[in-house]
């Protein structure tokens, strides 16, 4: 699958931008927001005895189509927004997260900044768009439509988000062109969250990715 290439912040396997720790805001585990996990519908468990065997089978089959849907998106809450900013997401092919991680541990020894520099790559090369609702408990549409100097492109890790959140001014002071990374670590500006939200991510494809390598 071909990964896409997020505005003014490309995500290159071959040199992965590090994230510094400490050049994160201090970590407040109080600001991490308690949010649940958007993830692919499920009717809960099957009653054993219940229903005949057709419907079992039924059953097990749609839930294996939705597994190994490689269409499948997901939307996820940004940690910290209070339900009003989400992500939504694609699947990333197994062996380039694999690759990715072992590109990123040989380029950065210490384990936090690895871990950090993976997340924040890993969640630069998904995200399709971000989002918004409007009002509490309605349903999410994509930023760009809400303000029309946007544009009609979708708004991921980059400086149209920044500009929407308010720490353009401080991006700008970084040296060099504004880079993903540092979009995505302004915008969670915690370390506990952006590895929440990684992980609900993660949690995610490992109930939903279809697995593209059969080399197993």
């Amino acid at each position: 699958m071909e990964a896409a290439t997020p505005p003014d912040g490309p995500y290159d396997a071959d040199a992965p931008e590090a994230v510094d720790p400490d050049a994160a805001a201090a970590a407040d585990a109080s600001r991490v927001a308690d949010v649940p996990v958007v993830s692919a519908p499920d009717d809960g468990p099957l009653a054993p005895g219940s229903g005949s065997t057709t419907t079992i089978l039924d059953e097990l089959r749609k839930r294996r189509q939705q597994i190994g849907d490689p269409t499948a998106t997901v939307i996820l809450p940004v940690n910290g927004y209070g339900g009003r900013l989400l992500a939504r997401y694609r699947k990333l092919p197994l062996r380039d997260v694999v690759q990715a991680r072992k590109k990123i541990s040989k380029r950065n020894p210490d384990e936090t900044t690895a871990a950090l520099t993976l997340a924040a790559n890993v969640l630069i090369d998904a995200c399709e768009a971000f989002m918004v609702t409007l009002e509490p408990g309605a349903n999410p549409v994509e930023l760009q439509t809400t303000v029309e100097e946007f544009g009609a492109d979708p708004i991921r890790y980059e400086p149209r988000l920044a500009r929407a959140l308010a720490f353009d001014d401080k991006l700008a002071q970084l040296p060099g062109p504004p880079r993903a990374v540092d979009v995505v670590r302004m915008t969670f500006d915690n370390t506990y969250a952006l590895f929440d939200h990684f992980n609900s991510y993660d949690e995610w494809l490992k109930n939903a990715a279809a697995e593209d390598d059969e080399s197993f």
